[in-house]
């Protein structure tokens, strides 16, 4: 599925992957909401709640981007982004209180113009996609601000 709203193109689609251990694959899928903005430049990040790291022990938040006026995000999501100083003035303190306010349980990477977001091992039922994309979209929204993402 694609739709073009204001700057952004957005892509549903289910994605699947493999992982091999030593004596062990896994399949992992998942739904993915896609936005590519026209012009709108995102710093490279990605930020999923705490939660899931403490469930996965082979993975951990290792370079945490931490908000000193805001020091309850840090303990609820895991914020790691390439260039420290670009994602810190990326994440506002509307978007902040934004992420603190809510239970996103949604895990989302970004990188120049474009954005996934996704329920980890998770595929959303049909039914409810247009649901997930609108929750995309809302965050998307108080990420770029006045894009119009509706």
């Amino acid at each position: 599925m694609e739709v073009t709203r204001g700057d952004i193109t957005w892509k549903v689609f289910d994605f699947a992957f493999k992982t091999h251990g030593h004596y062990i694959s896994e399949t992992w899928s998942q739904t993915v909401a896609f936005a590519r903005t026209g012009s709108f430049v995102i710093p490279e990040f990605i930020l999923t709640q705490r939660k899931f790291f403490k469930s996965a022990a082979d993975i951990t938040c290792k370079n945490n981007v931490e908000f000193k006026d805001f020091p309850e995000f840090g303990k609820k999501y895991c914020l790691e982004g390439k260039d420290v100083s670009l994602v810190l003035r990326f994440f506002t303190p509307p978007a902040i209180r934004f992420f603190l306010v809510k239970d996103m349980q949604i895990t989302i990477e970004a990188k120049g113009n474009q954005v996934i977001f996704y329920r980890f091992n998770k595929q959303t039922n049909p039914k409810d996609i247009a649901g997930f994309v609108a929750e995309a979209s809302q965050i998307m929204q108080m990420l770029t601000g006045d894009l119009n993402t509706k």
